[in-house]
């Protein structure tokens, strides 16, 4: 049996992004809209769910990263693959698990996947 992605899965995953995100804020001594208007969505597709950068309530958006939402001959439930453009993530190898925090807490950081 495989493990099915639930909201809090995707809700601690954003929140470690997030963090990230405010820690790099206060080693480089950022406030203001920049730090306060920053965050992160996700939006539920068909087989993966995008998480999406926002700037501002209007500004900038940009994909941050997909998680495998349904099972793919090369990828399991809750993968979290980079992303390749605004639709598409990178296939060719998972990143991290979304069920595992230890997994992404060295790898995922707010700009980006390294």
């Amino acid at each position: 049996m495989t493990n099915q992605v639930t909201q809090k899965h995707v809700d601690a995953y954003i929140d470690h992004i997030m963090n990230d995100y405010q820690e790099w804020c206060d080693r480089a001594e950022i406030k203001g809209t920049q730090r306060d208007e920053t965050h992160w969505v996700a939006e539920e597709g068909r087989n993966y769910i995008k998480i999406i950068h926002c700037r501002g309530e209007e500004g900038q958006k940009s994909v941050h990263s997909f998680i495998v939402k349904k099972a793919t001959k090369k990828f399991v439930e809750g993968d979290v693959l980079m992303a390749a453009s605004w639709k598409a993530p990178a296939t060719n190898f998972a990143r991290a698990t979304v069920f595992d925090t230890n997994s992404f807490a060295n790898r995922i950081r707010w700009a980006g996947i390294s």
